[in-house]
């Protein structure tokens, strides 16, 4: 791939947003590089708060597709920063996962970094407070369905 060839990171983000909120998890990891490095500052206690590598990546981000009924993005703000290869984002998503059983909706911040193409970083910052609910609304749901 030559220079004139990338694709810009706002364009890699775009695209990674849509493959998000269309629950296409094949499409949103072709956009990463194998040696991509992911961190959630905010992450909750015992889920990893950094993973390395793409291979590692795809198999946490499994369970954010599998069982994900719905997921939408709202109030979308996509800024470039003064490095073009970093983007700031901003969203409001809503979500619901295991036929409805758990949701969740909180504002998230993300900082996707892009290299040759592809995107070889991401922090993302949300309330993980309310995922925490959201998850024990659904295991309750679950416990009280047997």
């Amino acid at each position: 791939m030559s220079a004139g060839d990338l694709i810009p990171a706002e364009a890699l983000v775009r695209e990674a947003l849509d493959a998000l909120a269309k629950i296409d998890f094949d499409r949103y990891m072709a956009l990463w590089h194998e040696d991509c490095r992911v961190e959630y500052p905010t992450q909750l206690p015992g889920r990893p708060g950094v993973i390395l590598g793409k291979e590692s990546l795809a198999e946490y981000n499994r369970g954010a597709f599998d069982g994900m009924d719905h997921r939408e993005l709202r109030d979308l703000e996509i800024r470039q920063l003064a490095d073009p290869s970093f983007v700031l984002v901003e969203f409001e998503l809503v979500q619901s996962f295991g036929s409805g059983a758990g949701s969740f909706q909180g504002r998230v911040c993300v900082i996707f970094g892009a290299r040759d193409g592809k995107l070889a970083s991401m922090r993302e910052y949300a309330d993980t407070r309310l995922l925490a609910v959201a998850i024990a609304t659904y295991q309750q749901t679950v416990a009280n369905s047997r």
